[in-house]
């Protein structure tokens, strides 16, 4: 396409080390446990027409305990994946200029981003189920004089999905946001 499209490759191996641990003492932490995370990422965008972009991703992490105990001191949640980490997660972002439709400055975009299943404790003894959120944006750009005004107007989770963004255990859940409109201005100069 002319280079006008770009992708991204990405392997990664990375271990985290001083994750806090149990001692034994309720609501008392170390920091000696230790995790893996290996993956792969792929990242594509550019433009598909003069007036018409899009960014898509897309990874797979495979995260892995490989360091803690717990209150007695054994093994603990060793082997088990992280707490809130997904297997597969995703996200496509297509944005739109309709300046060659007789209104320049004005851009529309949609994003979906999904979200797969994730432990919902580092002992993995209950799952938060997967998730899609679909998002919209609609601005407008205009120069007035030597200044550049910009407005835009958001709407995150556009079909009111419920669902669990993250958890640190059962009794700590915490639900994604409703439909949110956000709106923002710009003066540039």
């Amino acid at each position: 396409m002319d280079g006008r499209l770009s992708s991204t490759l990405t392997y990664f191996d990375l271990t985290k080390t001083n994750i806090s641990t149990r001692t034994g003492i309720p609501n008392v932490f170390d920091v000696n446990g230790e995790v893996q995370n290996q993956g792969v990422e792929v990242d594509l965008s550019g433009a598909l027409t003069d007036h018409w972009r899009l960014i898509g991703t897309f990874s797979y992490i495979d995260s892995e305990i490989t360091k803690d105990r717990d209150e007695s001191g054994d093994l603990g949640n060793q082997g088990n994946r992280l707490v809130n980490v997904p297997r597969y997660m995703g996200s496509l972002w297509t944005a739109y200029e309709f300046g060659d439709l007789g209104w320049p400055g004005l851009t529309a975009g949609a994003g979906a981003f999904f979200v797969g299943q994730r432990e919902g404790d580092n002992a993995n003894t209950f799952q938060l189920p997967g998730y899609g959120r679909v998002d919209l944006a609609l601005g407008y750009s205009r120069p007035i004089g030597p200044t550049k005004v910009s407005v835009q107007l958001n709407v995150e989770n556009l079909l009111d999905k419920e669902y669990f963004a993250s958890t640190f255990n059962r009794n700590n859940i915490a639900p994604g946001a409703p439909r949110t409109f956000l709106g923002q201005i710009r003066v540039e100069f």
